[in-house]
C-alpha cells in the first residue's frame, strides 16, 4: 500500500458525479488518503494519489487532471511551490485547486487564497464528492454545433489544399474508441481564451503520412520513413488546422490564443491512444471525427471565473443548503 501511495496509482470505480474525471490527491496522511480516494473513486474519479510532494510536481508537469486536492503540511516541500508548478504547468492550469487544512488555521486560509484554492476543512465525509464535483462542473463542456462544424471544414480545407479533392467525413462522435483510425503519429496543440480552453489533435495513418511526406515534400526512399520528418510534418498540419478554425471561432464569439503543436509517436495503437488521452484528460468527452485517412479531434470547456473559490466543511456541509 505505502509503495503504491509514494508513486501513483489510478483506481475505477462507479460511473457517477466525477465519471473519468481525472484527480490527484497530494497528502502525507495515508488514512485521509484512503478515505478520500475511496469517496472519489465511487463516483467513478479516476484518482491519482501521493504522500511526496515532489512526486506531486512530478505528476502535474507530466499528466493533465480536472483537479488536484492538495494538503497544506505535504512531504519534502511547501506546499506554495507545488501551487507555482500548478500555475506555470500548460496541462494543469486551469485545474479546479483544493486545500485540505485544518479549522481556524489562517495560514492555510492565506495560502487558499493567494492561489485561489477551495478549501476543504477537516473533518471530511463523503458529502465532500458533490461539493468537488460542483466546483469542477462550472467548466461546461462545449458541444456547440457552430464550434463542431468550424472545426471540421477547418480541416477539410487544409486536406482539399494538400489532396485537391475533397475528403470523406464521418459523422461527429464523442466515443473516439469507434475510430477505425491506427495512429503511429498524432499531433496536438492547445488553445486559450477569456471565455474557453481546449485543444484539437489529430492522428493521422501510416499510408497517408507517407503519402504527404511523398507528394507535399518531395522526398523518397528513406526519407519519407524519417520519423523527425514525419513528427514535425504532422504538428505542423495541426497547427494549420487550427489556424484555419480560429478566425471561425472569433466570428461567433471565441476568441483564441495557440499553443504550441506536442506529438506522440508510438509504434504501438493502445500505447499511442492511451497517451493520446493524456492531452484531453480535463476537456471531459471530446467530440472526434473520422476525415479521410485520419482522425480529428476537438475538447473544449467554458472557463470558471477565478474568484468563485469556496470552503467546504465536513460538519456543516453549509454548501448543501
Amino acid at each position: 500500500m505505502s509503495e503504491g501511495l509514494a508513486g501513483w496509482r489510478e483506481i475505477r470505480v462507479r460511473e457517477m458525479d466525477l465519471k473519468d474525471y481525472r484527480i490527484l490527491v497530494v497528502n502525507p496522511n495515508l488514512d485521509e488518503i484512503e478515505r478520500i480516494s475511496r469517496y472519489l473513486n465511487r463516483s467513478g474519479a479516476v484518482v491519482t494519489s501521493t504522500v511526496d510532494g515532489l512526486m506531486a510536481v512530478r505528476h502535474v508537469n507530466q499528466y493533465s487532471y480536472g483537479a488536484i486536492l492538495l494538503d497544506m503540511k505535504v512531504k519534502n516541500i511547501d506546499v506554495n511551490n507545488i501551487f507555482n508548478a500548478i500555475k506555470a504547468s500548460d496541462r494543469n492550469r486551469s485545474a479546479v485547486r483544493f486545500l485540505t487544512m485544518d479549522p481556524e488555521d489562517d495560514e492555510a486560509k492565506k495560502i487558499s487564497n493567494q492561489n485561489k484554492a477551495n478549501r476543504l476543512i477537516r473533518p471530511i465525509d463523503d458529502t465532500v464528492v458533490r461539493f468537488i464535483a460542483n466546483k469542477m462542473k462550472k467548466d461546461a463542456i462545449f458541444y456547440d454545433p457552430r464550434i463542431i462544424k468550424a472545426f471540421i471544414s477547418s480541416i477539410c480545407e487544409v486536406l482539399i489544399f494538400y489532396l485537391g479533392k475533397v475528403p470523406k467525413v464521418g459523422k461527429p462522435t464523442t466515443k473516439k474508441n469507434e475510430s477505425q483510425i491506427v495512429a503511429p503519429v498524432s499531433a496536438c496543440v492547445e488553445f486559450d481564451g477569456l471565455e474557453v480552453h481546449g485543444y484539437v489533435r489529430l492522428d493521422l495513418e501510416e499510408e497517408m503520412i507517407g503519402n504527404f511526406v511523398s507528394d507535399i515534400l518531395g522526398l523518397e526512399g528513406d526519407d519519407v520513413l524519417d520519423i523527425e520528418v514525419r513528427r514535425d510534418f504532422t504538428g505542423e498540419l495541426c497547427n494549420q488546422i487550427l489556424g484555419k478554425a480560429r478566425p471561425k471561432f472569433s466570428s461567433i464569439g471565441l476568441k483564441i490564443e495557440m499553443g504550441l503543436p506536442k506529438i506522440i509517436i508510438s509504434d504501438d495503437a493502445d500505447d499511442g491512444e492511451k497517451k493520446g488521452r493524456e492531452f484531453g484528460a480535463h476537456f471531459g468527452f471530446p467530440v472526434a471525427t473520422d476525415i479521410g485517412s485520419c482522425l480529428a479531434e476537438i475538447g473544449m470547456v467554458s472557463k470558471k471565473s477565478d474568484s468563485e473559490e469556496e470552503e467546504f466543511c465536513g460538519e456543516a456541509s453549509s454548501w448543501l443548503k
